[in-house]
Order: C-alpha cells, then structure tokens, then sequence
C-alpha cells in the first residue's frame, strides 16, 4: 500500500478516536457531574499502568532481563541471547 495513503488512513483514525472520545467526555461530564482534573487524573492513573508516563497505553519495546538489549513488544525471544521476554504490557 502506498505510503501517503496509509498516513492519510491513520490521521483519519485518529480525527475519529479524537471525536468519538470528546463526545463520550461530554455525556459523561453532563450526566455524572465529573470534572475535567478528574479525567485527567484517570488519564495519568492508566498511562503509569505500563511504569512510565509518556501517553502511551504500553511500551513499544520490551528489554531483555538477560541481556539488557531492547527488542520490539511483540517478540516472545529476545533477538539477541535467545531468552525468554516478559510478557507485553496490555490495557486492561
């Protein structure tokens, strides 16, 4: 698939999920009386779930406890040693 039409794909996606999240802000800010600080507070509470805050759900790498050496989230064995890796991060 060609590049700029990927990238015109996921700036779709995302306008959306930014749609679709605002307008479940609202109706729960209109019916459950929640604050602003309070989403953001949760928003903090889920991104440290993972032990970092960077706005991300789970890392995008994983680091091998034999070697050190970081390998993509979705290896089951470390790319370097060949050991085990942790199971990735997922929401819940």
């Amino acid at each position: 698939m060609n590049t700029s039409i990927e990238l015109s794909e996921l700036r779709d996606a995302v306008d959306t999920l930014s749609l679709v999240t605002t307008a479940l802000w609202e109706v729960l800010k209109e019916n459950t009386g929640l604050t602003d600080a309070q989403i953001r507070e949760k928003v903090t509470e889920v991104d440290l779930r993972d032990g970092r805050q960077d706005g991300k759900l789970s890392p995008r790498h994983c680091d091998c406890r034999a070697c050190g050496r970081t390998n993509g989230r979705r290896r089951k064995r470390c790319l370097y040693c060949g050991d085990a890796l942790p199971p990735a991060t997922r929401p819940e």
